[in-house]
């Protein structure tokens, strides 16, 4: 669907507002939007199969929030997909919250991926997750849960901080002694609370 407008200046001046909440200039800010992105509107499809990444996003995470990661997988060949975070929609309030949505955010992924291997420019052969921040604890739980996974990178996740463990081991779908996808975990060091 399409926004009209107001619409558009409305989701703009928001996210605008949320990233000077996190003490980033206006200037940095004016300067990011500004940015010529390299997406061409409705480019022409090329008759190939290319490998699938799909992004899970973080904690109030939607595509926009990692377009620039997207639009640079694709020009390496990556087909790229990506869904809101369920916590746009609701919120976590208490740590008994992590775990269902971890698993709602990695079923919608898993439908995801089900949806684009029928795509003709999708190789369903080749698929990776990369789960930013608490998209990588669903990115986890997906590739436990989908063994034909080819490789996951953590993209400073919550599944190897202090915050997050112990919460995603008590998933049935936790099976470390089975899990064999390649695992890329990048991390900060310098955020005590991490």
């Amino acid at each position: 669907f399409l926004l009209n407008t107001k619409e558009q200046t409305h989701a703009v001046d928001k996210y605008k507002a949320r990233l000077k909440s996190f003490g980033i200039a206006e200037k940095g800010i004016n300067a990011w939007f500004e940015t010529r992105m390299a997406a061409i509107k409705n480019a022409p499809a090329l008759t190939q199969k290319f490998p699938l990444v799909l992004i899970a996003q973080g904690n109030f995470h939607s595509a926009h929030d990692q377009a620039i990661l997207s639009e640079y997988l694709a020009t390496y060949g990556y087909v790229v997909a990506t869904c809101p975070s369920p916590t746009t929609t609701k919120p976590m309030e208490t740590e008994e919250d992590v775990l269902p949505t971890a698993m709602q955010q990695a079923n919608d992924m898993k439908l995801i991926i089900s949806r684009l291997k029928r795509d003709p420019s999708v190789d369903a052969n080749r698929i990776g997750i990369i789960g930013h921040s608490f998209g990588a604890r669903s990115a986890l739980l997906l590739a436990f849960e989908m063994p034909e996974i080819k490789a996951l990178i953590s993209l400073d996740g919550g599944i190897a901080n202090r915050q997050g463990k112990g919460l995603v081991e008590k998933s049935p779908l936790f099976r470390p002694e089975k899990f064999r996808t390649p695992l890329l975990h990048i991390y900060e060091d310098q955020e005590e609370f991490m």
